[in-house]
């Protein structure tokens, strides 16, 4: 069904960089849900490979690494059992490095000008447009969360995450709920 909505079945007729971001990202984005289900390295292994070409694409596509680093919480969050948890964590983390790694070597293969001026790839990747703050935060999260898995067995994190799944429905309602208000604001602009 998702492959049938007509906004994507007409953007993938264009050919221009969105088009190619979308079926890229979109590809990326599926990979990881399949990795973090089934925990496969292939499924990793083509979510760094079409993340890499969704950089290529557009340098827009830099917001899918938070992004990742989300999706991959919303997981560990799930997770009811510390000791699963500590397993999860340090599986997840790792590979999301490796993921990051992988679709950092595709950019710079595919793009020959990162051998002769470095500063394309830091501009092209973690350096476009305010995304350096946000990366190293959200790396430096990734590890603290491999720390806690690896030191204490996720003891911290496990916490942390019961207490936040007392409140998570009520900050989904909360996301859903501002979300139709944009929606709404948006109609109203639209329409004036």
């Amino acid at each position: 069904l998702i492959l049938l909505n007509p906004i994507i079945i007409g953007v993938s007729q264009i050919i221009n960089p969105d088009s190619l971001l979308w079926i890229f990202s979109f590809a990326s984005l599926l990979s990881l849900l399949n990795y973090l289900k089934y925990e496969k390295k292939s499924d990793a292994g083509l979510c760094a490979l079409f993340l890499g070409f969704s950089l290529l694409s557009k340098y827009s596509a830099v917001i899918f690494i938070p992004f990742f680093f989300v999706i991959m919480l919303v997981y560990l969050l799930r997770e009811n059992d510390q000791l699963e948890l500590s397993k999860k964590a340090k599986s997840f983390t790792i590979n999301y490095i490796l993921i990051l790694l992988g679709a950092f070597a595709i950019f710079a293969l595919l793009i020959p000008a990162v051998i002769i001026n470095p500063s394309f790839f830091y501009n092209g990747t973690i350096g476009f447009k305010g995304m350096a703050p946000i990366f190293w935060s959200v790396m430096f999260l990734n590890l603290l969360i491999f720390i806690d898995a690896y030191f204490a067995k996720s003891k911290y994190a496990f916490t942390l995450f019961k207490n936040l799944n007392k409140i998570f429905p009520y900050i989904v309602k909360a996301i859903f709920f501002i979300i139709a208000i944009m929606f709404c604001l948006v109609l109203v602009n639209w329409s004036i």
